[in-house]
């Protein structure tokens, strides 16, 4: 697989988005939120997709024990995490996925019983979890009927302070050791909201978002609320609206179809809430 080089601005070394043959990787390279660039960000590919967000293409989906894909999690329950990618005639692939609370904290453990010897784990520095293929898992082991699909084992977290975000890179190359004609592909079109015990953490006091999905207006009932200051990011952190004062509906006709957070600051703290654009 082709190897893709990044560099830091105090220590300029060479590391791999996706694994060595030997079977190391280094994270993080999906472009999660308050974490490292993705590796479509820093530019080391090149081709169509690169930096790119293709929900068609690449998709993640968290399945229970009755095989249902869920949207919310229950405490200590074990899931099973499914990655796929449409190969569309790529040679080889190769992906990176972690589990992160929107603070960018460690969401779950993770498990490769499933697929011992096409999948491994990294721990960084902070104890965040990232599941990556091997040499072996980013060829023919994994492709099948025009797909490539990883599968492994989460655990969900003992305590439920935010909503979850599943993270993922997918590198889609044609082996020949260049960078032209490679693609990587970013998603974090999966999000698992908070168990219904513990809704009141994510929706704080008197918040209310509709309608939710919404098209060109977001109206925010808050009305008990100090606010001081409102901004909508999408879920790679990036701010898309940033107003210093309270209102009651927003203008959201201008953002991309997906994901947001409306972050709200005011006098009793901070709340996060969760929103979809169509």
């Amino acid at each position: 697989m082709k190897r893709i080089f990044t560099s830091l601005s105090l220590v300029t070394f060479s590391i791999f988005l996706l694994s060595y043959s030997s079977g190391i990787f280094v994270a993080d390279y999906t472009g999660s939120t308050g974490l490292g660039q993705g590796c479509a960000q820093v530019g080391c590919h090149e081709g169509i997709g690169t930096m790119g967000v293709d929900t068609p293409k690449l998709s993640v989906r968290v399945l229970d024990a009755a095989n249902n894909d869920v949207n919310s999690y229950t405490l200590n329950q074990q899931y099973t995490v499914e990655v796929k990618f449409r190969l569309d005639g790529a040679v080889k692939v190769g992906f990176q996925c972690v589990s992160l609370f929107f603070s960018s904290g460690k969401a779950g453990t993770v498990s490769n019983i499933l697929m011992p010897a096409n999948l491994q784990i990294y721990t960084d520095g902070s104890g965040r979890e990232y599941v990556s293929h091997t040499a072996a898992g980013s060829g023919n082991a994994v492709m099948s009927g025009g797909y490539a699909i990883w599968k492994y084992k989460w655990t969900a977290p003992s305590t439920a302070p935010q909503a979850i975000f599943f993270h993922v890179a997918v590198n889609r190359t044609n082996n020949d050791m260049a960078s032209t004609g490679d693609s990587i592909f970013l998603s974090t079109n999966k999000v698992l909201q908070l168990p219904t015990a513990y809704t009141h953490l994510d929706a704080g006091v008197d918040i209310q978002l509709f309608p939710n999905p919404c098209n060109n207006q977001l109206q925010v009932d808050a009305s008990y609320l100090n606010i001081r200051a409102m901004r909508v990011m999408d879920l790679q952190g990036r701010i898309w609206l940033n107003i210093h004062s309270k209102k009651d509906h927003l203008d959201v006709s201008k953002l991309p179809k997906g994901n947001y957070i409306l972050q709200i600051e005011s006098s009793s703290g901070q709340v996060n809430k969760l929103f979809s654009k169509e």
